[in-house]
């Protein structure tokens, strides 16, 4: 892979991806669904960029110019004279290995975190597959009487499926053409949970969920060193979770749909699966908007705007190159080097304590039968009365010194032109040049990836925020339980003492014959005519009375029971 373009796709990436973040924040008073239609239009927009960035007009922009740059030999001459030089060159010159190589590295490393993460994903789909096939058609009546309401209501397709699953972990929908829903044994048995559940995953298929879901995945598993896009990924997965929310809570109560959320994320797992899932992630802020009842209508202008500004800013972004500017007395282009080892001179010792004018002027006449492969002419557009300075390699010895730049005039060049030098120290200082070069660029490559690993910092910390604010609201939830709770002990003692009185009641008017009369005496003097008959009749219905409100407090008894089982801890 070359390392500019991966450097590119990185921080254009890196900018969609940030962009689309931006806007779903400032629009947090808005519909999930809007915000989750925009993070669709970012991924899609991620999915895209590799073709434009190839395919498309580039939109130039100009950096300002190094003005150190014109002194630097380009690196295509380097390699080339290493090449030519490689014939007559020492042994240490000759080879070279392929993990020295920056740009092989670089496709080792991207290809391996492809395959990693292209790997995990088919597993889950793999999973997915095992699941369904495993899974059995629903028989429960009540079950499959809502399913058949809920999916005429939503509009869903006639090919949704309902499946029950031994190996689900809780309620999921995933599949597009032919899409299926599968419920766990455990969601079975609440009853209670049906139409909650029902009316989730209903939402996800006529959203259409899974595919965006499926393109975001695909989009991480291109774009895996970029931790902004997984940022992404996992927040339009929230925001798809939300909106699915908010398309259930037509038809189940708040209170009731709060519920269900706790009962499945109590088993929810295998988050990394590529499915939809009413216990995915999110709780306190979603358990927190359920019960508010924040219901914003989609479709805003100001969503609109959110999704043209992402077009609009990420075309331009697709398409920019940035480019050098131009520099007066920049150097020219250098010819082709053609293989002349032949033309070579023949090589003499240079003495280690010559001096570096010497040399340079050496080097020179060394490399004139191949003087465009040697040194970087700097000239004006317009010609100049004196010789045009140039930037020429020189060293004083191969093995002791560093390669250095020095300026020398072209006279001096030419006073210089009888001396030779061993061909192997130019061989060995251009390698040297092109070793500093490829050191320059492994800590560019460092650089970026200290900047990565912050992002990815950043990202752990505000996922560890995310889960302290769901323990926070994680014990509040369970704290209004047990209020709740106590509430229900309450009325269910109430309940009690009202039977107990209504049972009282009915059997002094069954048994006393006085007790009927006084309480004919007191209707009468109200305007009403009683009889016996029919206050003994009114006793039976008391009775029975009086045993319903005994069931309706036992039962709220063992409502509270279960709520200070479940929420205790």
């Amino acid at each position: 892979m070359n390392f500019s373009f991966f450097l590119e796709m990185a921080w254009k990436s890196a900018l969609i991806a940030g962009g689309a973040l931006l806007l779903v924040a400032l629009l947090k008073s808005r519909a999930p669904a809007d915000r989750a239609d925009l993070l669709r239009l970012a991924v899609g927009l991620l999915l895209l960029l590799p073709f434009v960035s190839l395919l498309l007009p580039a939109l130039q922009v100009e950096m300002a110019a190094n003005p150190e740059a014109a002194q630097t030999i380009d690196l295509a001459t380097l390699a080339a004279l290493q090449a030519q030089a490689a014939a007559y060159s020492a042994p240490a010159a000759e080879a070279k290995g392929f993990w020295v190589d920056p740009a092989a590295l670089l496709a080792m490393l991207y290809t391996g975190g492809v395959l990693i993460f292209g790997i995990r994903l088919t597993a889950g789909l793999l999973t997915l597959r095992r699941w369904t096939a495993a899974a059995s058609d629903l028989a429960d009546r009540r079950w499959a009487h809502s399913f058949e309401r809920i999916r005429d209501e939503a509009g869903a397709p006639e090919k949704l499926r309902l499946l029950v699953s031994d190996e689900a972990p809780s309620p999921l929908s995933w599949g597009y053409f032919r899409p299926v829903i599968l419920i766990d044994r455990e969601s079975m048995d609440r009853d209670e949970d049906v139409e909650a559940i029902l009316a989730h995953e209903t939402a996800h298929v006529v959203r259409g969920d899974w595919l965006t879901l499926m393109l975001a995945r695909l989009a991480v598993v291109l774009f895996w060193f970029n931790p902004l896009v997984w940022i992404l990924e996992r927040t339009m997965v929230q925001q798809a979770e939300e909106a699915a929310d908010s398309y259930a809570l037509d038809d189940v109560e708040p209170a009731r749909y709060a519920q269900t959320l706790l009962n499945c994320m109590q088993h929810a797992r295998g988050a990394a699966l590529p499915a939809n899932s009413i216990g995915a992630s999110g709780l306190s802020r979603r358990v927190k908007a359920v019960l508010e009842g924040r219901r914003t209508p989609t479709g805003s202008v100001w969503s609109l705007s959110a999704m043209v500004a992402t077009i609009a800013f990420a075309a331009p972004v697709a398409a920019l190159e940035l480019t050098e500017a131009a520099r007066e007395g920049a150097p020219a282009p250098l010819a082709p080097l053609a293989p002349a080892a032949s033309a070579m001179p023949a090589a003499k010792p240079v003495p280690v304590a010559a001096k570096a004018e010497t040399v340079a002027a050496a080097s020179v006449a060394a490399v004139a039968p191949v003087a465009e492969a040697a040194i970087v002419t700097a000239t004006t557009a317009a010609p100049a009365p004196e010789p045009t300075p140039m930037a020429i390699v020189t060293f004083e010895n191969s093995k002791a010194k560093p390669v250095r730049f020095a300026h020398v005039s072209a006279s001096a060049i030419a006073q210089a032109s009888d001396i030779d030098i061993d061909e192997r120290e130019i061989a060995l200082a251009v390698a040297e040049a092109q070793r500093e070069a490829q050191r320059e660029a492994a800590e560019a490559q460092r650089e970026a990836l200290r900047e990565a690993a912050e992002a990815q910092r950043e990202a752990q910390r505000e996922t560890a925020h995310a889960l302290r604010e769901t323990k926070r609201a994680r014990q509040q939830m369970a704290w209004n339980m047990a209020k709740g709770a106590a509430d229900m002990e309450r009325g269910a003692k109430e309940m009690e003492r009202g039977a107990e009185h209504m049972r009282s009641e009915a059997k002094k008017l069954r048994s006393s014959r006085s007790y009927r009369e006084k309480v004919i005496a007191e209707h009468a003097a109200r305007g009403e005519h009683t009889t016996h008959e029919e206050l003994i009749k009114a006793a039976n219905g008391m009775e029975k009375g009086a045993d319903g409100m005994l069931k309706g407090a036992e039962g709220m008894r063992r409502g509270a029971k279960q709520m200070r089982r479940q929420y205790s801890h």
